[in-house]
């Protein structure tokens, strides 16, 4: 999920649960997503904690949401692109 010096250093991102279940969902990694959906995730986990007292799950995030992936160009293997290529 981040990179191995940082977490040597003890510099990693506190994230929530729903985050790390989302990242093995969909078999991606944090540099594969660009700053606003990580922030998009970040605001579907305080509503759904904090305003509704409901634990954010993969069946509501994917009524509210609609997950958009670009592949490597030219690639057969259907391999994610390397930086950003998940978008909600």
């Amino acid at each position: 999920m981040s990179f191995i010096d940082f977490q040597e250093c003890r510099f990693v991102i506190p994230v929530s649960d729903f985050f790390h279940r989302f990242l093995h969902e969909y078999g991606v990694q944090l540099q594969h997503l660009p700053p606003n959906t990580v922030l998009q995730l970040a605001g579907f986990v305080v509503v759904y904690k904090a305003f509704l007292g409901i634990e954010p799950n993969k069946d509501l995030f994917r009524w509210v949401f609609e997950v958009n992936t670009r592949m490597v160009y030219g690639s057969d293997g259907g391999v994610l692109a390397p930086v950003g290529g998940m978008n909600i």
